[in-house]
């Protein structure tokens, strides 16, 4: 995982983020063009937006309304002659409007995991991710369950359910409650 700062290294964006940010420069990296101390300041993410692009192959949007800066990434990714796929949504839900005009201007749909990971080449991943969908039917509609849940019930890993539950979320098929269960994408209480 690289993470692309829009701040000095040393400042997290928002401040709940520090743990993950630790996680992700223990085992990833950190990127910024700013030096130590630079606060994060609203016309720094067009720009660090500009890094994550030219360092993509593909650019996924899943959730932008008409303003986001995930759109200001697919089009500087467009520009950098990058592939940009998105996932459709609700014509009810504002946060959808990205990613049906991208797909309305001809981006890719993103429907499975494995598009994407067809779309940067890892066709030897596709029927694995593809085989991912059946842990979506262990989790009831309408409900979240632990992930230990899922594993037990699947009688995976742990490591291989987060696995295939990150192939899941990056497809919208399932999202993340705040307390951590997962619950299948749409379905409410």
């Amino acid at each position: 995982t690289v993470a692309v700062w829009g701040a000095g290294c040393d400042r997290i964006y928002p401040a709940e983020h520090a743990q993950l940010a630790e996680e992700i420069a223990a085992h990833g990296a950190l990127v910024t063009e700013y030096p130590p101390g630079t606060a994060p300041v609203a016309w720094h993410f067009p720009e660090r937006n500009r890094i994550v692009a030219t360092l993509a192959q593909v650019v996924v949007v899943v959730e932008a309304d008409e303003k986001s800066g995930a759109l200001i990434t697919a089009r500087q990714a467009l520009d950098e002659g990058r592939d940009v796929m998105a996932v459709p949504g609700s014509i009810f839900s504002r946060l959808s409007t990205g990613p049906n005009g991208l797909l309305r201007s001809g981006a890719a749909p993103v429907v499975a995991a494995a598009d994407v990971l067809q779309a940067v080449g890892l066709t030897a991943m596709v029927a694995e991710a593809r085989a991912d969908e059946g842990l979506i039917a262990l989790i009831p509609p309408g409900e979240a369950v632990s992930i230990d849940h899922l594993a037990a019930t699947a009688g995976r890993p742990i490591g291989h359910v987060l696995e295939e539950l990150f192939n899941l979320e990056l497809a919208g098929r399932v999202r993340r409650e705040p307390d951590g269960r997962i619950r299948r994408a749409g379905h409410r209480t």
